[in-house]
């Protein structure tokens, strides 16, 4: 644990820690002293923050794991539907049928690069079929 005197005579105590991903984060807690029982409080402190922020970044990336194409499309077709003209969104939506047809079902995280050539050729395929 780190410990830094601030300007305004209070005390900052830091600490590293890795996360599950090998990413380096930072949780510090200000302090009014510097005595050992500030120091063991800061610590309980700081292990608590260490805790919550794990937590949740492990429930965020459950929940990524488990999120299908079509939730995701569904979430961005409301912002798309007020940022795009009607006649815009109408062809873009015409697309991304065509494509959840196919890939709607499926876990964002089970999508590998061979699925973008796929992906293209559908592209290419409807772009005909939409401009009508």
């Amino acid at each position: 644990m780190n410990i830094k005197k601030m300007p305004n005579g209070k005390y900052r105590f830091r600490e590293k820690y890795r996360d599950t991903d090998g990413s380096w984060h930072e949780v510090s807690v200000t302090m009014k002293s510097k005595t050992r029982e500030s120091q063991r409080e800061a610590l309980n402190l700081i292990e608590r923050k260490i805790k919550e922020k794990t937590k949740k970044r492990e429930i965020k990336e459950k929940k990524i794991e488990s999120i299908t194409v079509i939730e995701v499309s569904n979430q961005s077709s409301k912002k798309r539907k007020m940022e795009l003209a009607p006649s815009s969104f109408y062809q873009e939506s015409c697309f991304l049928n065509v494509f959840l047809k196919t890939f709607g079902k499926k876990k964002i995280r089970d999508i590998k690069a061979r699925d973008y050539k796929t992906i293209l050729y559908l592209i290419q395929s409807l772009s005909k079929q939409c401009m009508l």
